[in-house]
């Protein structure tokens, strides 16, 4: 998985429910789970920090406008009528820490909760829908229960990535849509090799985002929701010049030299200035693409080598170079990107 290190970082979450008594929630939590006065404790001895907060006037309107998943009858009966939220409050920035997180709430809901609501994103679930993410292992699960998905002007912005130790991911509105912030974030999530500062995504119709590492500067750095890991830019790629790109095969890798012309109104405002128009610029460019880098369709440009400018003699010239052959002996001249993309993965 591509997940970094712990960074200090604190999952918070908040299980409503209407027990009459503490002794209610013991009775009914899961086999091999014990609640004492300081800590949710599972059954291998793991401890998740554990206090009850009082109800408000204002939470269930909040649990209700976040909440991504429908609620049952009973469950909306429960919110409506809580009379304590129980407060989860364990270590995050990794994909093992955020499943266990998930485990505990889980543990909560079954001895009675309705939900869990997410500070570090704003975000609610269910309780029945919780459980099913919890018990399912998979990648996608833990995104769509921890990271929110802003639909914001003029950028569309994930929110909670740093639960999960990972960065996360903006886009301006005019190079995409939200679906594709949501394919990358799985990509990001699920993928083996991280992605980083000038990377390239694609997928089969060739090159579409150009990635930028920058600073989390939405939240302030003491709020849960700020992101240690920063934001990655997708920057919009616009390819030209198919007929000129060239794929070397070097054993269960690939080396391909493309052109493409790069610029999108913000898609680098930490070097143009925020909100200013970034003039299109053409360039050559040589990427390692390595096969078990795909997830999803997507491809993954892990080795973003130098670009060489517009001169295609000379850009021939240093390819010829690095690779020590002649473009006419070349193992495919290809007429376009997307081409060379699936021939690649489909012949391996």
């Amino acid at each position: 998985m591509n997940e970094h290190t712990s960074n200090n970082i604190t999952i918070t979450f908040r299980i409503p429910g209407n027990w009459a008594h503490p002794g209610e929630i013991i009775q009914r939590m899961p086999a091999g789970y014990r609640l004492t006065p300081e800590a949710l404790v599972f059954p291998d001895g793991r401890e998740i920090a554990f206090h009850p907060a009082p109800p408000d006037n204002q939470f269930v309107g909040v649990f209700q406008s976040a909440c991504r998943t429908q609620l049952t009858e009973e469950e909306a009966e429960i919110l409506r009528s809580y009379t304590v939220n129980l407060v989860l409050n364990g270590p995050g920035g990794s994909l093992t820490e955020a499943w266990t997180m998930m485990e505990a709430a889980s543990a909560l809901i079954q001895a009675g909760g309705a939900g869990v609501f997410i500070d570090n994103s704003a975000l609610a679930h269910a309780g029945q829908t919780w459980m099913e993410m919890a018990s399912s292992g998979d990648t996608d699960a833990l995104s769509f229960a921890y990271v929110s998905v802003i639909n914001g002007q003029p950028n569309i912005w994930t929110m909670g990535m740093h639960m999960l130790g990972l960065p996360d991911i903006e886009m301006d509105q005019n190079c995409g849509s939200g679906d594709e912030v949501i394919e990358i974030m799985r990509y990001v999530c699920a993928s083996k090799k991280p992605i980083g500062d000038g990377h390239i995504i694609a997928n089969e119709n060739g090159p579409r985002f150009h990635i930028f590492a920058k600073n989390d500067l939405r939240s302030r750095s003491n709020s849960p929701m700020f992101n240690p890991y920063g934001r990655l830019l997708l920057g919009v790629l616009q390819c030209q010049s198919f007929d000129s790109a060239f794929l070397f095969r070097e054993g269960q890798s690939c080396l391909l030299a493309y052109a493409f012309q790069h610029g999108c109104g913000r898609d680098n405002q930490e070097s143009t200035g925020a909100g200013s128009e970034a003039a299109p610029v053409t360039h050559w460019v040589v990427d390692e693409i390595v096969v078990d880098s795909t997830v999803g369709g997507i491809f993954h440009f892990i080795d973003h080598r130098e670009a060489y400018g517009l001169c295609d003699a000379r850009f021939h010239q240093m390819l010829k170079k690095r690779t020590h052959r002649d473009l006419s002996n070349s193992d495919r001249v290809i007429n376009t990107v997307g081409t060379a993309l699936s021939g690649t993965f489909n012949d391996h």
